[in-house]
């Protein structure tokens, strides 16, 4: 009984064996998928360099005290301008104060005759 258990298993065994490798020897050529053709984009054109300026004139030794003179003024104008600022902005934050001060001391005075 067990030698004919062990002959059906072996049996068995063979023929699967041979399925199986009947089975994995095939092969099954599969075409690779065409690759898609892609257009190149192409670059915008670079524009065109701009010139350089050309060069001042150079300046003679008047030409060139007269503009230093004029770069002074211009420097003591703006000087005077941010000094002229800076006073406003002073009396008018003491004007502030003084107008702060009086309302202060009007409710002061209110508040003493109740």
């Amino acid at each position: 009984m067990v030698r004919r258990i062990l002959l059906s298993c072996l049996v068995l065994m063979l023929v699967c064996g041979a399925s199986v490798y009947g089975q994995t020897t095939k092969t099954v050529k599969v075409k690779p998928p065409k690759k898609a053709k892609v257009e190149k984009v192409k670059k915008p054109p670079k524009p065109p360099k701009a010139a350089k300026p050309p060069a001042p004139p150079k300046l003679t030794a008047s030409e060139k005290a007269i503009k230093k003179a004029n770069e002074k003024q211009i420097r003591e104008r703006q000087k005077a301008f941010k000094k002229q600022n800076e006073q406003t902005a002073k009396e008018v934050k003491a004007q502030q104060r003084a107008y702060t001060k009086t309302l202060r001391s009007m409710e002061k005075q209110q508040t003493k005759k109740k």
